[in-house]
């Protein structure tokens, strides 16, 4: 799974990260851009102490996550049944008809 990173410094001009998961694969350098100046631009996110978390865009990088596992003692869930279709149409005699030999 792919995330966007958001690198941000904040009111104390410490980075500040954003992490957005679900995002296009294919967004350009300006649409990020334009995104992260609305973002701070917007004064709306403040930390515990009252400062500003995103004031001045820095980076924005895609993040590829890959999930390795080395071992798993969970049960297996089982598998759902398929069930065959149900025919609306009876049954005739040919269908039930065994072949001569």
């Amino acid at each position: 799974m792919k995330e966007l990173s958001l690198k941000f410094k904040n009111g104390n001009g410490k980075a500040s990260h954003l992490k957005l998961r679900y995002v296009s694969e294919d967004l350009t350098e300006s649409a990020v851009r334009a995104a992260m100046k609305t973002i701070a631009e917007s004064n709306v996110v403040v930390d515990k102490d009252n400062h500003l978390t995103y004031v001045t865009p820095v980076s924005a990088q895609y993040i590829d996550t890959v999930n390795t596992v080395i071992f798993d003692d969970e049960p297996a869930k089982k598998p759902h049944a398929l069930t065959p279709p149900v025919s609306s149409a009876p049954e005739t005699a040919a269908d039930t008809a065994q072949p001569q030999v």
